[in-house]
């Protein structure tokens, strides 16, 4: 199965230090909101950009948190992992 890239729709970014290390950080929290419902097991991609000269990434399984039925369907995901350089 390939890769959903997430491209728009981010609510909110932190980025997280292993504990008692003071360089840089090495995992990241993205939440999103998608229009659909991501198929279970589908792995999302979220570019980071450039840092450094190495264009980063987040990649993993997002986990659905919220469910919105409004005027629009609106999916609130999140996505939690270490950052690795983009592998293409």
């Amino acid at each position: 199965m390939g890769y959903f890239e997430v491209r728009g729709g981010l609510r909110k970014l932190e980025f997280e230090r292993s504990p008692g290390l003071e360089q840089e950080a090495q995992y990241a929290v993205v939440e999103f909101v998608h229009d659909a419902l991501i198929p279970p097991g589908q792995v999302a991609r979220i570019s980071l950009g450039m840092r450094n000269g190495v264009v980063r990434e987040l990649a993993g399984v997002p986990e659905l948190v919220k469910t919105r039925h409004r005027q629009a369907n609106e999916y609130l995901y999140r996505l939690r992992g270490a950052i690795r350089p983009t592998l293409e």
